[in-house]
Protein backbone atom coordinates (compact mmCIF):
# COMPACT_ATOMS: atom_id res chain seq x y z
CA UNK A 1 0.00 0.00 0.00
CA UNK A 2 1.05 3.59 -0.44
CA UNK A 3 1.86 5.52 2.70
CA UNK A 4 -0.82 8.08 3.65
CA UNK A 5 -0.63 11.63 2.20
CA UNK A 6 -0.56 13.16 5.68
CA UNK A 7 2.98 11.77 6.07
CA UNK A 8 4.08 13.82 3.06
CA UNK A 9 6.26 16.21 5.06
CA UNK A 10 8.81 13.49 5.62
CA UNK A 11 8.39 11.34 2.54
CA UNK A 12 10.61 11.35 -0.55
CA UNK A 13 9.06 12.68 -3.75
CA UNK A 14 8.71 9.26 -5.43
CA UNK A 15 5.99 6.78 -4.40
CA UNK A 16 6.90 4.85 -1.27
CA UNK A 17 5.33 1.51 -0.40
CA UNK A 18 5.11 -0.40 2.88
CA UNK A 19 4.62 -4.04 1.92
CA UNK A 20 4.80 -7.58 3.22
CA UNK A 21 7.06 -9.30 0.68
CA UNK A 22 7.94 -12.95 0.20
CA UNK A 23 11.56 -14.00 -0.08
CA UNK A 24 12.09 -15.75 -3.42
CA UNK A 25 15.67 -16.87 -3.03
CA UNK A 26 18.75 -16.39 -0.85
CA UNK A 27 22.10 -16.86 -2.57
CA UNK A 28 25.34 -17.08 -0.56
CA UNK A 29 28.39 -15.31 -2.04
CA UNK A 30 30.81 -15.88 0.86
CA UNK A 31 30.46 -16.81 4.53
CA UNK A 32 29.46 -13.22 5.30
CA UNK A 33 27.88 -11.97 2.05
CA UNK A 34 24.62 -12.94 0.40
CA UNK A 35 21.89 -11.81 -2.01
CA UNK A 36 18.18 -11.70 -1.15
CA UNK A 37 15.65 -11.82 -3.98
CA UNK A 38 12.26 -10.45 -2.98
CA UNK A 39 8.82 -10.13 -4.50
CA UNK A 40 7.67 -6.54 -4.82
CA UNK A 41 6.79 -5.30 -8.30
CA UNK A 42 5.55 -1.98 -6.90
CA UNK A 43 8.83 -1.12 -5.21
CA UNK A 44 10.85 -2.41 -8.17
CA UNK A 45 8.91 -0.35 -10.70
CA UNK A 46 9.32 2.86 -8.69
CA UNK A 47 13.02 2.42 -7.83
CA UNK A 48 15.98 4.29 -9.29
CA UNK A 49 19.71 3.57 -8.85
CA UNK A 50 20.95 4.73 -5.47
CA UNK A 51 17.69 4.36 -3.58
CA UNK A 52 17.20 1.93 -0.72
CA UNK A 53 14.60 0.08 1.32
CA UNK A 54 14.09 -0.48 5.04
CA UNK A 55 13.46 -4.15 5.81
CA UNK A 56 12.74 -6.24 8.87
CA UNK A 57 15.31 -8.94 9.53
CA UNK A 58 13.76 -11.38 12.01
CA UNK A 59 10.40 -12.77 12.92
CA UNK A 60 7.70 -11.74 15.39
CA UNK A 61 8.91 -8.12 15.40
CA UNK A 62 12.35 -8.92 16.88
CA UNK A 63 14.60 -7.02 16.36
CA UNK A 64 12.12 -4.15 16.27
CA UNK A 65 13.94 -1.78 13.91
CA UNK A 66 14.25 -2.37 10.17
CA UNK A 67 17.63 -2.22 8.44
CA UNK A 68 18.51 0.02 5.45
CA UNK A 69 19.58 -1.89 2.31
CA UNK A 70 20.53 -0.46 -1.09
CA UNK A 71 18.50 -1.76 -4.02
CA UNK A 72 20.89 -4.02 -5.91
CA UNK A 73 19.12 -5.31 -9.03
CA UNK A 74 15.60 -5.17 -10.49
CA UNK A 75 14.13 -8.62 -11.20
CA UNK A 76 12.15 -8.85 -14.43
CA UNK A 77 9.81 -11.34 -16.04
CA UNK A 78 10.03 -12.66 -19.61
CA UNK A 79 8.08 -9.59 -20.78
CA UNK A 80 10.67 -7.23 -19.26
CA UNK A 81 8.32 -5.96 -16.56
CA UNK A 82 9.65 -5.53 -13.02
CA UNK A 83 8.52 -8.34 -10.72
CA UNK A 84 10.77 -7.80 -7.71
CA UNK A 85 14.19 -6.69 -6.59
CA UNK A 86 17.30 -7.96 -4.84
CA UNK A 87 19.45 -6.77 -1.95
CA UNK A 88 23.18 -7.32 -1.53
CA UNK A 89 23.92 -7.84 2.17
CA UNK A 90 27.02 -8.22 4.31
CA UNK A 91 26.79 -9.61 7.83
CA UNK A 92 27.92 -6.85 10.19
CA UNK A 93 25.85 -7.55 13.30
CA UNK A 94 22.98 -9.43 14.86
CA UNK A 95 20.32 -8.14 12.48
CA UNK A 96 22.08 -9.01 9.23
CA UNK A 97 23.13 -12.36 10.71
CA UNK A 98 19.44 -13.11 11.35
CA UNK A 99 18.56 -12.03 7.83
CA UNK A 100 21.09 -14.53 6.46
CA UNK A 101 19.07 -17.32 8.11
CA UNK A 102 15.79 -16.51 6.35
CA UNK A 103 14.30 -19.09 3.99
CA UNK A 104 12.42 -18.83 0.66
CA UNK A 105 8.76 -18.13 1.40
CA UNK A 106 9.54 -16.13 4.55
CA UNK A 107 7.85 -12.74 4.61
CA UNK A 108 9.67 -9.47 5.31
CA UNK A 109 8.12 -6.09 5.99
CA UNK A 110 9.73 -3.72 3.48
CA UNK A 111 9.42 0.05 3.15
CA UNK A 112 10.64 1.71 -0.04
CA UNK A 113 11.96 2.94 -2.30
CA UNK A 114 13.50 5.64 -0.12
CA UNK A 115 16.03 8.43 -0.53
CA UNK A 116 17.50 10.22 -3.51
CA UNK A 117 18.84 8.46 -6.58
CA UNK A 118 22.02 9.08 -8.53
CA UNK A 119 21.54 11.97 -10.93
CA UNK A 120 21.56 10.68 -14.47
CA UNK A 121 23.13 12.73 -17.30
CA UNK A 122 20.81 15.27 -18.89
CA UNK A 123 19.73 14.48 -22.47
CA UNK A 124 22.24 16.03 -24.85
CA UNK A 125 24.96 16.32 -22.18
CA UNK A 126 28.53 16.15 -23.53
CA UNK A 127 29.86 12.61 -23.87
CA UNK A 128 31.80 11.46 -20.82
CA UNK A 129 33.01 8.23 -19.29
CA UNK A 130 31.17 7.28 -16.12
CA UNK A 131 33.51 5.83 -13.49
CA UNK A 132 31.90 3.79 -10.71
CA UNK A 133 34.17 3.49 -7.66
CA UNK A 134 33.22 1.12 -4.88
CA UNK A 135 34.50 -0.67 -1.82
CA UNK A 136 33.02 -3.66 -0.01
CA UNK A 137 29.24 -3.77 0.22
CA UNK A 138 29.25 -0.21 -1.15
CA UNK A 139 29.19 -1.99 -4.51
CA UNK A 140 25.47 -2.72 -4.07
CA UNK A 141 23.88 0.25 -5.92
CA UNK A 142 26.24 0.22 -8.90
CA UNK A 143 25.09 -2.66 -11.15
CA UNK A 144 21.68 -1.00 -11.46
CA UNK A 145 23.30 2.39 -12.14
CA UNK A 146 25.54 0.82 -14.79
CA UNK A 147 22.56 -0.87 -16.40
CA UNK A 148 20.68 2.45 -16.64
CA UNK A 149 23.70 4.37 -17.94
CA UNK A 150 24.36 1.74 -20.60
CA UNK A 151 20.72 1.78 -21.68
CA UNK A 152 21.13 5.49 -22.45
CA UNK A 153 24.29 4.91 -24.48
CA UNK A 154 26.90 6.04 -21.95
CA UNK A 155 30.37 4.58 -21.46
CA UNK A 156 30.88 2.95 -18.03
CA UNK A 157 33.92 1.59 -16.18
CA UNK A 158 33.95 0.02 -12.70
CA UNK A 159 36.65 0.12 -10.00
CA UNK A 160 36.09 -2.43 -7.23
CA UNK A 161 38.03 -2.70 -4.00
CA UNK A 162 37.87 -5.19 -1.12
CA UNK A 163 40.01 -6.52 1.70
CA UNK A 164 40.50 -9.90 -0.03
CA UNK A 165 39.55 -11.57 -3.31
CA UNK A 166 36.85 -13.58 -1.51
CA UNK A 167 35.09 -10.38 -0.49
CA UNK A 168 34.99 -8.74 -3.93
CA UNK A 169 31.43 -7.98 -4.98
CA UNK A 170 29.66 -7.41 -8.30
CA UNK A 171 32.56 -8.42 -10.56
CA UNK A 172 30.30 -10.87 -12.41
CA UNK A 173 27.48 -8.32 -12.63
CA UNK A 174 29.68 -5.90 -14.52
CA UNK A 175 31.13 -8.65 -16.69
CA UNK A 176 27.61 -9.68 -17.69
CA UNK A 177 26.86 -6.06 -18.61
CA UNK A 178 30.06 -5.75 -20.64
CA UNK A 179 31.49 -3.10 -18.31
CA UNK A 180 35.32 -3.01 -17.99
CA UNK A 181 36.39 -3.72 -14.41
CA UNK A 182 39.56 -2.82 -12.52
CA UNK A 183 40.14 -4.57 -9.20
CA UNK A 184 42.19 -3.94 -6.08
CA UNK A 185 42.54 -5.90 -2.86
CA UNK A 186 44.21 -4.88 0.37
CA UNK A 187 46.14 -8.15 0.57
CA UNK A 188 46.98 -8.44 -3.13
CA UNK A 189 45.04 -11.69 -3.55
CA UNK A 190 43.48 -10.34 -6.76
CA UNK A 191 44.17 -7.36 -8.95
CA UNK A 192 46.16 -4.38 -7.70
CA UNK A 193 47.78 -4.84 -4.30
CA UNK A 194 46.54 -1.72 -2.55
CA UNK A 195 43.66 0.69 -2.40
CA UNK A 196 40.94 1.16 -5.00
CA UNK A 197 41.71 4.89 -5.05
CA UNK A 198 45.20 4.08 -6.34
CA UNK A 199 43.86 2.35 -9.45
CA UNK A 200 41.41 5.22 -10.00
CA UNK A 201 44.27 7.75 -9.92
CA UNK A 202 46.37 5.58 -12.21
CA UNK A 203 43.55 5.31 -14.72
CA UNK A 204 42.81 9.06 -14.69
CA UNK A 205 46.49 9.86 -15.19
CA UNK A 206 46.71 7.42 -18.08
CA UNK A 207 43.51 8.65 -19.72
CA UNK A 208 44.93 12.15 -20.03
CA UNK A 209 42.13 13.96 -18.23
CA UNK A 210 39.32 13.18 -20.67
CA UNK A 211 35.76 14.10 -19.68
CA UNK A 212 34.47 11.84 -16.92
CA UNK A 213 31.84 11.69 -14.19
CA UNK A 214 32.66 9.93 -10.92
CA UNK A 215 30.39 8.02 -8.54
CA UNK A 216 31.53 6.46 -5.24
CA UNK A 217 30.15 4.36 -2.41
CA UNK A 218 32.00 2.51 0.31
CA UNK A 219 33.92 3.21 3.52
CA UNK A 220 34.07 6.87 4.49
CA UNK A 221 37.90 7.17 4.17
CA UNK A 222 37.65 5.77 0.64
CA UNK A 223 34.97 8.26 -0.39
CA UNK A 224 36.92 11.13 1.17
CA UNK A 225 39.97 10.08 -0.88
CA UNK A 226 37.90 9.89 -4.08
CA UNK A 227 36.60 13.40 -3.33
CA UNK A 228 40.21 14.63 -3.10
CA UNK A 229 40.99 13.03 -6.47
CA UNK A 230 37.88 14.54 -8.08
CA UNK A 231 38.79 17.99 -6.81
CA UNK A 232 42.37 17.67 -8.03
CA UNK A 233 41.33 16.76 -11.58
CA UNK A 234 38.20 18.96 -11.49
CA UNK A 235 35.65 16.21 -12.17
CA UNK A 236 32.13 15.95 -10.74
CA UNK A 237 31.55 13.28 -8.10
CA UNK A 238 28.37 11.88 -6.60
CA UNK A 239 28.81 9.97 -3.33
CA UNK A 240 26.36 7.56 -1.73
CA UNK A 241 26.50 7.38 2.07
CA UNK A 242 25.84 4.37 4.26
CA UNK A 243 24.54 5.36 7.70
CA UNK A 244 22.76 3.74 10.64
CA UNK A 245 19.12 4.78 10.68
CA UNK A 246 16.06 3.86 12.71
CA UNK A 247 13.15 4.95 10.53
CA UNK A 248 14.30 5.80 6.97
CA UNK A 249 11.69 8.55 6.82
CA UNK A 250 13.63 11.49 8.24
CA UNK A 251 11.90 11.59 11.62
CA UNK A 252 14.54 10.10 13.92
CA UNK A 253 17.49 12.24 12.72
CA UNK A 254 19.92 9.40 13.47
CA UNK A 255 21.62 9.52 10.05
CA UNK A 256 22.58 13.19 9.64
CA UNK A 257 25.81 14.42 8.07
CA UNK A 258 27.26 17.93 7.76
CA UNK A 259 26.68 19.70 4.44
CA UNK A 260 27.58 23.15 3.15
CA UNK A 261 24.74 25.62 2.61
CA UNK A 262 24.18 29.38 2.22
CA UNK A 263 24.52 29.91 5.98
CA UNK A 264 27.76 27.96 6.21
CA UNK A 265 26.65 24.44 7.06
CA UNK A 266 23.72 22.38 8.25
CA UNK A 267 22.85 18.80 8.99
CA UNK A 268 21.14 16.84 6.23
CA UNK A 269 19.52 13.42 6.52
CA UNK A 270 21.09 10.53 4.62
CA UNK A 271 17.66 8.88 4.37
CA UNK A 272 15.93 11.89 2.80
CA UNK A 273 18.28 14.47 1.29
CA UNK A 274 20.60 11.50 0.55
CA UNK A 275 21.92 8.91 0.42
CA UNK A 276 23.37 10.41 -2.79
CA UNK A 277 25.06 13.81 -2.48
CA UNK A 278 27.29 16.07 -4.56
CA UNK A 279 30.69 15.50 -2.94
CA UNK A 280 31.54 19.22 -3.20
CA UNK A 281 28.76 19.95 -0.69
CA UNK A 282 29.89 17.42 1.91
CA UNK A 283 31.89 18.61 4.90
CA UNK A 284 34.38 15.76 5.25
CA UNK A 285 35.43 15.33 8.88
Amino acid sequence: MLLPPEAGAILPPMPTHDLQLALRHLRHLSPTQFVLELEGAEIAADSAPGQFVMTTVGGEGEPLLRRPMAIYRILRGDDGQATGFSLLVEVVGRGTAMLQQRQPGDVLSVLGPLGTAFQMPEPGAPAAEHLLIMGGVGSAPFPLLAENLLSEGHSVRAFIGARTAELLLCVEDFADLGVPVEISTDDGSRGHHGLVTEIVERYLNKSGGGPAVLYACGPLPMMRAVDSIARRVDLPLQVSFEAPMACGLGACLSCVIKMRDRDGWSYQRVCQEGPVFDSREVIWE
